[in-house]
């Protein structure tokens, strides 16, 4: 009897030991599947790269129709503006390595407009801007932009001549292609009038009245678009 009890005891010893053995060994298993699970999972996808838009290497002319300079002039006091234009007489540009590497862009100033005056007031504006008060066109009928290198991405240097004086300026501007057209955006920027002898009514050479005087500051703006020379 006694051995008999002896057997059943140590038999249900060995069931318990195994059961355990058996559930420590699912649970290694469970956790090493999960463990191998996320180091296999999916890497995490690396954004694709991109690449701006590279301008076609050549020579360019400006398309004399498509192209404008905008500009704005404004009192220094009560800020009252006129604002107009100006076309372009002709001009070319040449593209190495995807970048501008020179040009130059020659400007009519008897093609000066305005846009916020008509009749007898806009003639006497146009006539007064022509002056040698102003622009002196009778003697200096082109200006002239001649860029000489890019100074960053979004600026170029640039010799800008004048009443013929000529001074470096840089220029802001916004490069891309059309299809074959090379486009060329220059968001607003200023310069100052008096260092091309662009003196009338400013504060710097003249005692005026306040509401008369007018600033140095020329708003410019624009776009000029260029057709690739067939020949390149």
């Amino acid at each position: 009897m006694q051995k008999i009890l002896l057997f059943s005891l140590l038999l249900i010893g060995l069931t318990a030991w195994w059961a355990c053995s058996s559930d420590t060994s699912n649970g290694a298993s469970t956790a090493k599947a999960t463990t191998t699970e996320a180091t296999t999972a999916a890497p995490e996808a690396k954004p694709t790269a991109t690449t701006e838009p590279q301008l076609k290497d050549g020579t360019y002319t400006v398309e004399v129709n498509a192209s404008i300079l905008k500009w704005t002039g404004r009192k220094k006091m009560t800020n009252d503006s006129h604002t107009g234009t100006l076309k372009f007489k002709e001009g070319s540009f040449s593209v190495k390595d995807g970048a501008i590497v020179s040009g130059k862009a020659v400007i009519d100033m008897n093609s000066i407009d305005n846009d916020d005056q008509k009749g007898k007031w806009k003639k006497k504006l146009l006539t007064h801007l022509k002056s040698p008060d102003f622009f002196d066109v009778a003697n200096h009928p082109t200006a002239e932009v001649v860029v000489k290198s890019r100074q960053n991405d979004s600026k170029y240097l640039a010799d800008v001549t004048i009443r013929g004086q000529t001074h470096e300026v840089a220029i802001p501007a916004t490069v891309s292609m059309n299809g074959d057209n090379l486009v060329i955006e220059l968001p607003y920027f200023e310069i100052d009038r008096t260092q091309w002898g662009v003196k009338y009514n400013s504060e710097k050479f003249f005692q005026v009245m306040k509401d008369r005087i007018i600033k140095d500051e020329i708003g410019i703006a624009g776009k000029l678009v260029l057709k690739p020379n067939v020949t390149d």
